[in-house]
């Protein structure tokens, strides 16, 4: 198994992150994914069908290819937190962190006493089930804990929020914030939130990730302002790629009068 790098040590050594969005619920799409080069991979257990099973298969294959994973926890729960760290993702995500009270149970949840109160179980994937009974001490610098500011609430509590200590990134998300706010997706008023938040995060000293949503410019912009993780691509963008290669040929066959609908 390759070694993984930990998310700090690849900031240490690169401005930016490139990473991709793993939605897909089986682990051939991590290893295609792990193989194309990304930075790290960043595994939606929000959304979807995916099992804790499927988490797992996916974490251990990134970390086979020695590319970090961050899990989007299934839930904002202790519970949900812990085990993704425990089947060894390197990171987690809280979704929907709205609150000082999200922030403190992400961070109660995510990191081990006295900062937090995860629970202890040395006999498994983070810890290579090494059972090391001091498996604990050095993971305060290799867990990553991100925050998803994602709703109108989040970016009213962000100052607040970004004065809680031990998280260490913070992702604006557009996508949810515009439903929430019955806005179009991509409408002035969405990014201007997001652009806003990305500037607060990177004042307090936090790192800004951006989920990639805009496309090539909004997040060339966003990395000019300051963000350091990007999410730049997502397995189900092969979706876009593969209706482009159909149309592709079928506007070539079309234009050579080839390929037509039979007469019936």
């Amino acid at each position: 198994m390759a070694a993984v790098p930990t998310i700090r040590e690849l900031l240490a050594r690169k401005e930016v992150l490139l990473g991709a969005g793993h939605y897909l619920p089986h682990y051939d799409y991590t290893g295609v994914i792990a193989a194309a080069g990304f930075d790290f991979i960043f595994i939606d257990a929000e959304h979807g069908n995916r099992s804790i099973e499927s988490l797992q298969h996916c974490v251990t294959t990134a970390n086979r290819y020695g590319v970090p994973a961050i899990v989007r926890a299934k839930d904002k729960t202790q519970g949900d937190i812990e085990q993704a760290l425990d089947i060894g993702a390197q990171g987690v995500m809280m979704p929907t962190l709205e609150t000082v009270e999200d922030a403190e149970l992400l961070v109660h949840s995510a990191r081990f006493g006295p900062v937090g109160d995860r629970g202890w179980n040395p006999f498994g994937p983070w810890t290579g089930y090494s059972q090391d009974q001091n498996s604990f001490k050095n993971h305060h610098s290799e867990v990553f804990v991100v925050g998803l500011i994602e709703t109108p609430l989040g970016h009213e509590n962000l100052d607040e929020i970004l004065k809680v200590p031990g998280i260490d990134a913070l992702m604006p998300g557009p996508g949810d914030l515009a439903v929430k706010m019955g806005a179009e997706m991509g409408a002035p008023e969405v990014w201007d939130l997001v652009s806003t938040a990305t500037r607060k995060i990177v004042d307090a000293g936090r790192i800004a990730w951006s989920g990639g949503y805009g496309g090539a410019t909004y997040d060339a912009d966003a990395v000019a302002a300051g963000t350091r993780m990007v999410n730049a691509a997502s397995d189900s963008g092969l979706l876009g790629y593969l209706r482009g290669k159909r149309e592709a040929l079928q506007a070539e066959l079309d234009k050579r009068g080839l390929g037509q609908a039979k007469n019936t």
